[in-house]
């Protein structure tokens, strides 16, 4: 145990705050969203609004040739259009991106 502790303690580097801050400033966060452009933003942002004021509707009552019959489909849900991916790495996903 002391030698893995004395290991340890030999790896750290000891910083200033302000080397802290500016270290922390540059690591990139998973919770934000990137966007090239103000627009990209907005159309996001408009897309989560309409999805949000959507009724659920059930699978069977889905038109899969048609989007507009879905309703607010779950992200961790089948794809409404029969891709076998779940939602949100198909439609659910921005136009920009989406394969």
């Amino acid at each position: 145990l002391r030698e893995r502790v004395t290991e340890i303690l030999s790896r750290v580097e000891v910083r200033t705050d302000s080397e802290a801050n500016n270290m922390n400033s540059l690591r990139p966060r998973s919770n934000q969203m990137n966007y090239k452009s103000a627009e990209e933003r907005q159309v996001r942002i408009e897309n989560i609004r309409r999805q949000r004021s959507m009724p659920r509707i059930l699978p069977e009552q889905r038109d899969p040739n048609n989007p507009d019959t879905w309703g607010k489909v779950p992200r961790n849900e089948l794809c409404p259009c029969g891709s076998g991916k779940k939602y949100k790495r198909c439609h659910g996903m921005p136009e920009q991106t989406a394969n």
